[in-house]
Parts: C-alpha cells; structure tokens; sequence
C-alpha cells in the first residue's frame, strides 16, 4: 500500500467479518455482519492518537459511526476512514 497517514484524530482501518464454521466445513458469514461489519483491523493512526491504538490492534466500533470507505492500492482492499472517538473498545492481537 502507498504511504498514506490519516488526519491526526483518525484511524484507517480494514473492516473483519465474522464467519460461522459449521462441522461440515462449510463457512457462513453472519447475517448481522454481512450488512455491515463493526469490528476493523487498524492499518494506520493519526498523529493524535489519545487512546493508544496501535497499527495491528482490532476495534469494535459503533453501528452509527461516521465513516468513509474508499478503495486504495492495486489488491483492491477497501479502507475505511473512522474518527478515534467512535472507537468503542480495543485490544491487542487475536481475541
């Protein structure tokens, strides 16, 4: 991805999709999920950056949340844009 830095009070983030594992192997993604995901892998952090988050740390954000998704770079990966104050909770690595 190009170097690119979010506003300082700003984080990028990559939204996660929660997916079902059944026994027989198949993978469903959640009906809630699927219309809108409100957990994201941070990928970049403003310079104003109060909480702490960290580039590879995981969000839970609000459902009212204002965003911005736009698609960056060649893979055609969607990033999205969120204010640090919407950010509802977070932790470090796997969960």
């Amino acid at each position: 991805m190009p170097d690119i830095n979010p506003l300082p009070n700003q984080l990028f983030i990559r939204k996660c999709a929660r997916e079902t594992h059944y026994g027989s192997g198949i993978v469903e993604m959640a009906q809630k999920y699927q219309k809108a995901a409100h957990e994201g892998e941070v990928i970049a952090v403003g310079d104003l950056n109060y909480k702490g988050i960290q580039v590879g740390d995981s969000i839970l954000f609000a459902s009212y949340a204002e965003q911005e998704s736009f698609d960056w770079g060649d893979d055609g990966d969607y990033i999205t844009v969120i204010k640090e104050s919407e950010i509802l909770a977070y932790w470090h690595g796997e969960k």
